[in-house]
């Protein structure tokens, strides 16, 4: 199924404690603004009639990297930042509004169905016949049929990022034509919509060599309201046009330009009118951001969360000791630091399925996440690790109880205050915590895709808002195959009670499955929830359609300049 994406967000450096109580004291000054809770369902994109637009222009867009794999369903095609790129061009079949209602897209699927003939679950999707790929190859029920291919059948040479719900298939075949798409099913999955969202073509994914490298710093075909006009490693650049070929409504952008920047060069470009969107979600970007004229700040509520991973080698392979940094961190202080300075809430996270804003959401996070030093001591002295003094590192035959945490360059502020935070919070238990702050490029395909790390933090965010987007990151790793589970900690049991929650035949029942699967993934010290990570975006006031879109996707037919 379509993967959740990973941004690299809690990146870390060493600050001064200083900044620490500065970030996480009471002092409410006069710049500290008003406080307001986001809503559930906040999408502010300004909503206009593409008739209120006028015809051009260009977005330009900051992205934190430069993307090495544009191939959605590979292992390391996972990144935000390649989704941001690669939405305008490649076909996803469904829509979401703000409420997360997905619904087909009809400019690629007329419809998609889910019924039960002879007690199978059979999936029947009507493709637009009008729809064809960039170099004329019409979508087909091949492309379906490929994707299961790679991603259903375990051949572990296809990198894949997930296999939920591929594994389950049966057969997917042509119905009355090529453009009729019929998938019989093994087993019931309730979640049926997750799979094929972004069609692939099946030309240039049939083979593991293409699915794994032809997606390489290209995108050999493409099917959507944009194309690729340039890409350019040198400028960090990469500019989209309107595709000539594009079947649906026509485009008001002429172009979109992506631009590899970190967050305080994305301010400075903002503010110097070469940006036309970037984040404000920390205090410092906000603060400056303010005094820009023109400027509107959107608040969304979208699936985003900040989370700390887990290693399974070397320290952290003892499940105590991961089960000990969950206790001793206090995730309101996390939350609150996230905060300061901003005008909307933090919520703390207690899912690691569902987000508060979401039917099914419930905190299982338990003992975890409350800062309690005395429990975190406890389960480390269980563990072997022994104190020599309140403050002081633990030992265990002779080793002191260090943990790596592997952040990549670029941090605000902010982000680096809720790390100090961190570091305290961790040495409080006995716990050395060094930082190894590694180049961002480098970050995800050279130490999180690879497992190198004790600790790291970043974002998972979902487009698609449905739990099975992000199965594959709890999923017990398999040989060589790791999904999304980077740190490779099995969760005994959580695996088959998730599956157990993916054959549920009704909501209600699937949800308290995967709440049951949710609490053994917190015992697992798999990963720690921290916050719902809400969306603070500053445009340009004309901007139209984009922004925050919350649960909801973007049309990017619609978005443009007002008149």
């Amino acid at each position: 199924m379509r993967t959740s994406t990973k941004t690299a967000a809690f990146v870390v450096a060493a600050v001064t404690a200083s900044m620490v109580l500065t970030a996480c004291g009471s002092d409410k000054s006069e710049s500290e603004p008003k406080k307001q809770a986001v809503a559930d369902h906040a999408s502010e994109v300004n909503p206009q009639p593409v008739s209120a637009l006028k015809q051009g222009g260009e977005l330009r867009v900051p992205v934190r990297e430069w993307i090495t794999q544009y191939n959605a369903s590979h292992v390391e095609g996972t990144q935000g930042d390649r989704r941001t790129i690669s939405d305008p061009m490649m076909p996803n079949i469904w829509e979401v509004d703000a409420k997360g209602v997905i619904t087909p897209d009809k400019d690629y699927v007329e419809s998609a169905e889910s019924a039960d003939k002879g007690g199978k679950q059979v999936l029947t999707y009507k493709i637009n016949p009008k729809a064809k790929w960039s170099d004329g190859t019409p979508l087909s029920y091949r492309d379906f049929e490929a994707m299961w291919k790679a991603q259903g059948q375990g051949n572990a040479e296809f990198l894949i990022s997930e296999s939920t719900g591929y594994e389950d298939i049966e057969s997917v075949k042509a119905g009355a034509n090529d453009q009729e798409v019929v998938i019989t099913m093994k087993k019931f999955t309730s979640q049926w919509q997750g799979m094929f969202w972004q069609l692939m073509p099946a030309k240039f994914i049939d083979t593991p060599e293409k699915f794994n490298k032809g997606w390489v710093e290209k995108i050999p075909a493409t099917a959507g309201p944009f194309k690729v006009g340039k890409m350019d490693k040198t400028a960090q650049t990469v500019t989209l046009v309107p595709d000539a070929n594009w079947w649906g409504e026509k485009p008001k952008l002429d172009k979109i330009v992506f631009r590899v920047l970190q967050p305080d060069a994305q301010i400075d470009a903002f503010l110097n009118k070469e940006l036309d969107i970037t984040t404000a979600s920390n205090a410092d970007y906000y603060k400056r951001l303010k005094a820009a004229k023109d400027t509107d700040f959107r608040i969304g509520s979208p699936w985003d969360e900040t989370h700390m991973t887990f290693g399974s080698g070397g320290v952290v392979a003892d499940v105590k000791v991961r089960q000990a940094v969950q206790m001793a961190v206090d995730n309101k202080v996390m939350a609150d630091i996230a905060g300061k300075g901003l005008p909307v809430e933090f919520k703390t996270l207690g899912s690691h399925f569902y987000m508060p804003n979401q039917k099914g959401y419930q905190d299982n996070s338990g003992k975890y996440g409350k800062g309690d030093v005395a429990a975190a001591g406890k389960l480390l002295d269980e563990a072997g690790w022994k104190s020599p003094g309140e403050g002081q590192v633990r030992t265990k035959d002779g080793k002191k109880l260090e943990l790596n945490y592997v952040t990549g360059a670029g941090a605000s502020a902010s982000v680096k205050a809720r790390d100090a935070a961190t570091q305290s919070m961790l040495k409080k238990v006995g716990i050395d915590m060094k930082i190894n702050e590694v180049s961002a490029n480098d970050y995800f395909n050279k130490y999180v895709n690879k497992g190198a790390f004790d600790i790291t933090g970043f974002r998972f965010t979902s487009a698609t808002g449905l739990t099975s987007d992000g199965f594959g990151i709890y999923r017990d790793p398999k040989g060589g195959q790791i999904f999304q589970n980077y740190g490779k900690v099995v969760t005994p049991g959580g695996e088959a009670k998730y599956r157990e929650a993916l054959a549920a035949k009704t909501p209600e029942e699937s949800q308290k499955l995967q709440n049951e699967a949710d609490k053994l993934i917190w015992d697992a010290g798999h990963s720690l929830e921290i916050f719902q990570t809400p969306s603070i975006i500053a445009t340009p006031k004309k901007l139209a359609n984009y922004g925050s879109p919350g649960l909801a996707s973007v049309d990017w037919k619609s978005v443009g300049y007002m008149k």
